[in-house]
């Protein structure tokens, strides 16, 4: 598993999420849907259902019975993934597979995060570089039609006075936790000061001391108010002033 974004992708702990199929259904052959064997510790050895076909130990079953094996892994990890990442983050999932694993996993998998485009071939022979772009690829439409929803909310609030554009309304709100989405300029900074207890700030001038990027300081105090905060390309802004807030109240 990754987690990152357009640009970078970072490994992050599985957290119980059975990395192999052995991990996840541990050593036991499936045929005909009845046990014939199990391998592991404290078996000693290889056990033979009566009157079962013999699988020698390190031989997956074959057909329909491999089939059940994957699926049955399938089941874990959506589970144990649904459980542990997508549903505390919220983020968006992006499966990378074969083609025949992109198929059997959908039919599979309960995550509602899981995006409807994937990652089609075998991640083990793609560089992180090329496991990036394939990634953004699979993930822009999911990313554009939220950047769409979010500018479609924003109109909304504002036009009913629950939302603004205007720097010192947001930052006013978000001193006081109102603000529920914040949308920042991906390629805009604002330059001042900001007094994150009453919401106040004043313009400065860039490289001076004690001067930061007030966007930034909005951002982390929306984050720090369990708001949500947006990066939005300059291109897809729906303001001219850095910041567009909707409030919670």
């Amino acid at each position: 598993m990754f987690d990152g974004n357009r640009y970078a992708l970072d490994p992050i702990d599985l957290r119980g999420v059975p990395g192999t199929i052995r991990e996840a259904v541990g050593e036991e052959i499936v045929i005909g849907n009845q046990i014939v064997g199990s391998h592991g510790r404290g078996t000693g050895g290889t056990h033979h259902a009566p009157d079962k076909p013999t699988v020698p130990h390190g031989h997956a079953a074959a057909g329909e019975d491999s089939k059940r094996d994957t699926e049955r892994f399938f089941d874990v990890v959506d589970r144990e993934v649904w459980e542990r990442h997508s549903r505390p983050s919220g983020l968006p999932l992006v499966l990378a597979a074969l083609p025949q694993h992109q198929t059997l996993f959908r039919e599979h998998s309960k995550n509602q995060f899981l995006v409807p485009d994937g990652v089609v071939g075998n991640p083990a022979s793609l560089g992180r570089d090329e496991l990036v772009l394939s990634a953004w690829k699979a993930i822009a439409p999911h990313y554009l039609g939220r950047l769409a929803r979010f500018t479609e909310d924003f109109g909304t609030a504002q036009a009913r006075r629950m939302g603004s554009d205007d720097m010192t309304v947001v930052a006013a709100a978000a001193a006081d936790g109102r603000v529920g989405v914040l949308l920042v300029d991906a390629d805009k900074q604002v330059p001042g000061t900001l007094d994150r207890a009453t919401g106040r700030w004043q313009p400065g001038e860039s490289g001076r001391p004690g001067v930061d990027d007030v966007l930034d300081d909005l951002a982390e105090m929306v984050l720090r108010a369990k708001g949500s905060v947006v990066v939005v390309p300059s291109e897809r802004m729906p303001t001219q002033s850095g910041a567009a807030a909707i409030f919670r109240y």
